[in-house]
C-alpha cells in the first residue's frame, strides 16, 4: 500500500502536498528509511 501511495505521489508531483499531507508522510518516512 505505502508503494501505491508513493507512486500515486509520484505522478500527480506535489498533489499530496495540497490535499492533507498524507502520502507527502508516507513519502518521507520511506525515504528517511531508505526506501525512498
Amino acid at each position: 500500500m505505502a508503494l501505491k501511495l508513493r507512486l500515486m505521489d509520484e505522478a500527480n508531483g506535489d498533489w499530496s502536498y495540497c490535499t492533507g499531507g498524507k502520502l507527502a508522510f508516507v513519502r518521507e518516512t520511506e525515504r528517511l528509511a531508505g526506501l525512498g
